[in-house]
């Protein structure tokens, strides 16, 4: 409140004097000002040759808009909706301001942030006319700034049809904001647009234009066009910076390219400048990625030997994950490397402790999914969609502790789930026989046109055979057989489940045949077999299956 305040500012001039004191043997005065209704009092120091307004004055304090002062305190009520303290500050400050613009502009860009558009439109006007007024065109080219800033494109058009009309023309600031907006939209056409204007009129680029540039053809994956700007920097000589080479060393370990990742690593090294976690976190991925274990494993203890100097944070453990448990399935490394993120005092992000709930719940290891889900909720950490799906899978379906599950589906309300979730949730109520929350989900999936997986139907079927509903019973079987796909040995067992009690031999044949075309056998087959030839009466069919098992070996690589 306050006396963060009268920390900030106690730097510069501002508002009005109640008293200034000269210290003895000094040029410098001390300053208390108040503002009234608001009762905050401050104490400043300045000197004599303070710049208020434009004028050198040590007896009255008027008001400059540079003022670091007055930024935050618009800043902190406009955040706070503190609208009365606003309106109080605002008729101090005009009244003693003879560049009020300068204050419409802090104004309309507080309000942007704040996504206030009534306030900015209002705030915008008054500027424009104050601008107009007083000739000062400068003000139209920060203007354009911060409606590229806040990525609207309407204000932009406007601010450069009002410049148009009154025949401002655009600097090079405004042509550096238009240009980081396109190259932030990836609009490459209007980006180069841009390029033309400012050689046009004989505006020279400056780094931060290439960088931005840079940025924006890394994006586009347009490998040609980011070698020309490489060019165009070496050309001018700029001198390079951490955010040049960290932009295309992410760039070319992003498309597994590692000598020439490596090459750009080297010349940074070369150029004086300090690697960064950045860089490092980068290489993680490319080797995790191009299977170059023993190079990310040396990255890795490289950053643990000097975490102090480079750090070690959650990106760093989310290349890792991805390695050990998307391509090793690797648990122990998984919670080793948990084990040391704590270790380290990195807070992971919610998709690497996805990571970490499957890799245990798939290995058996549910004491340590119980630790992770108390580690989560011990630091705050928001259950996401990919987090929500583990832990359902965890509870709902390995586990099946049902009260569990439960309790964290309540957890997730506020989740939003993707049609993955909605598909594990229908097939744990389809093995429960909840036939009123498997058909909740079934609902939300036929929504979105999701098509069911065999696995899904082959629970529906049980699902509704437990309760005898032909109708669905055979509405699921037969888009089932719809679709051509060949049965598993978990279809057969499904199918003879429920249509041998039925005596459907149309299903029956369906399921005989894929047996034979797939070169199928399961332990009980031949039960089954003599119970549906038995029915059948073709004591001919029996002995040509029984002599089927009498031959039958396993073939390699039969998916069973």
């Amino acid at each position: 409140g306050i006396n963060m305040l009268s920390s900030i500012l106690r730097r510069r001039p501002s508002f009005r004097s109640i008293r200034t004191i000269r210290q003895p043997s000094t040029k410098i005065f001390k300053q208390t000002i108040s503002i009234q209704p608001m009762g905050i009092k401050l104490t400043r120091w300045y000197s004599s040759n303070a710049v208020i307004d434009g004028k050198k004055d040590k007896k009255k304090v008027g008001f400059d808009a540079k003022y670091r002062n007055f930024q935050n305190l618009v800043t902190e009520y406009v955040r706070k909706g503190q609208e009365f303290k606003l309106n109080t500050l605002l008729e101090t400050t005009l009244e003693n301001s003879k560049e009020p613009w300068k204050i419409y502009t802090i104004l309309v860009r507080e309000y942007g942030k704040a996504r206030n558009y009534s306030k900015v439109d209002e705030y915008v006007q008054k500027l424009v006319e104050t601008s107009l007024n007083a000739q000062n065109y400068s003000v139209f080219n920060v203007l354009i700034d911060i409606f590229a800033k806040l990525k609207d494109q309407k204000g932009i058009d406007d601010i450069l049809a009002l410049m148009k009309e009154n025949g401002i023309p655009l600097d090079g600031y405004c042509y550096s904001s238009l240009l980081l907006y396109y190259c932030k939209c990836l609009d490459e056409k209007k980006a180069l647009d841009i390029l033309k204007d400012i050689k046009s009129n004989n505006l020279k680029l400056n780094f931060t234009n290439l960088n931005v540039l840079l940025e924006m053809y890394t994006k586009l994956d347009k490998v040609n066009d980011v070698e020309e700007v490489r060019h165009m920097v070496e050309k001018m000589n700029y001198k390079r910076t951490n955010f040049y080479y960290n932009i295309l060393i992410s760039f070319y370990c992003r498309r597994g390219d590692t000598q020439k990742a490596e090459d750009i690593f080297i010349e940074k090294i070369n150029n004086g400048l300090a690697p960064q976690l950045e860089n490092h976190n980068s290489f993680i991925e490319l080797y995790g990625r191009t299977d170059q274990e023993q190079k990310m494993v040396e990255i890795y203890e490289n950053l643990k030997n000097h975490h102090e100097q480079y750090g070690i944070d959650s990106q760093t453990y989310q290349n890792l994950f991805l390695y050990y448990f998307g391509k090793k399935r690797d648990t122990d490394k998984i919670n080793e490397l948990w084990e040391d993120s704590k270790k380290y005092n990195v807070k992971l992000d919610s998709t690497t402790y996805s990571s970490i709930i499957s890799a245990n719940s798939k290995s058996g290891h549910f004491d340590y999914v119980e630790q992770v889900v108390n580690d989560m909720q011990e630091k705050n950490i928001t259950f996401d969609t990919y987090t929500a799906t583990a832990l359902v899978n965890f509870y709902g379906w390995i586990k099946k502790d049902y009260a569990k599950f439960e309790q964290m589906l309540e957890l997730f309300k506020n989740v939003r789930f993707t049609n993955v979730t909605y598909m594990l949730l229908l097939r744990i109520y389809a093995y429960q026989k909840n036939i009123e929350k498997m058909e909740k989900y079934l609902n939300i999936l036929k929504q979105t046109d999701t098509k069911l997986r065999r696995y899904e139907i082959e629970y529906i079927i049980l699902a509704y055979n437990s309760v005898n509903n032909e109708e669905k019973i055979y509405e699921y079987t037969n888009m089932f057989l719809d679709t051509g796909h060949p049965m598993n040995v978990g279809t057969c067992k499904v199918m003879f489940e429920v249509f041998i009690p039925r005596k459907d031999h149309r299903v029956i044949d369906e399921v005989l045949k894929n047996i034979k075309e797939r070169h199928l056998y399961w332990f009980g087959l031949d039960e089954n077999l003599r119970r549906i030839f038995k029915d059948r009466n073709e004591p001919e069919m029996e002995q040509e299956w029984m002599q089927y098992f009498k031959d039958w070996k396993p073939k390699e690589n039969n998916n069973l």
